[in-house]
């Protein structure tokens, strides 16, 4: 999920955190990154996916099921 949160929102830079060439690789990508860029992508998907507005899924879910079963 967290792969797909940060291609999607283009936030960060994935890497194999166990392998170091894969971190050093990573590393070296992102000094040339828009970090500007990077941050306001990360802000807007922590605003979209706080626990806030997944509590609210989260609960209407469970309200849908639980209609489903008292039918």
């Amino acid at each position: 999920e967290m792969r797909r949160l940060v291609k999607n929102y283009k936030c960060g830079i994935l890497c194999n955190s166990s392998n170091a060439s894969s971190i050093e690789q990573a590393l070296r990508k992102l000094v040339g990154c828009d970090l500007e860029r990077m941050s306001s992508n990360s802000l807007e998907m922590a605003q979209i996916h706080c626990w806030e507005n997944q509590e609210k899924k989260l609960i209407s879910l469970y309200q849908r099921v639980l209609r489903t079963v008292d039918s």
